[in-house]
């Protein structure tokens, strides 16, 4: 089993089922899915899903209550995404539509219930594309919410 971390707003984390929905990024497309696909952002270590969150929000927004969730995912559902396959530029910003492509591109074929891509903020460690449509979610175990508070320090970051 691979331990998986997502942060979110308390507001849209109330439980497992609204935290795993899908629907943020369906309405606001991130790197690696396009609009109206339903995907879930999580990553392979809370430091990472913290800094991953960190770069969406202003100071304002820092002081907002949050609250993360751990998924343990079963290994054989999960399928790297080879780094040959990486488009030029596909950690820039905004993301090329090459990456939203071959995030597509995956969860149409459905077979697999997780991707792992390399972060684009740090691509040592990984990101992970959970599709919350896809039968083996239900052998996954969730956990959450728990409260996380960013630390006041970072809002003077910039």
């Amino acid at each position: 089993m691979i331990t998986l971390y997502r942060i979110t707003s308390r507001r849209f984390g109330r439980d497992a089922a609204e935290a795993f929905s899908g629907d943020g990024a369906r309405l606001y497309p991130g790197r690696w899915n396009s609009g109206g696909t339903p995907v879930v952002y999580t990553a392979e270590t809370l430091s990472l899903a913290m800094l991953e969150m960190l770069v969406h929000l202003d100071e304002a927004m820092l002081a907002q209550r949050y609250v993360y969730f751990t998924l343990e995912v079963p290994d054989a559902s999960v399928i790297s995404l080879s780094p040959l396959l990486l488009p030029e530029g596909w950690a820039s910003y905004p993301a090329p539509s090459a990456t939203r492509q071959l995030g597509d591109a995956w969860l149409l074929a459905g077979e697999f219930l997780a991707l792992k891509v390399p972060s684009a903020l740090n691509p040592v460690e990984h990101t992970f594309l959970i599709n919350p449509s896809h039968p083996d979610f239900s052998h996954c175990t969730v956990s959450g919410p728990i409260s996380f508070v960013f630390d006041e320090r970072l809002k003077d970051r910039t």
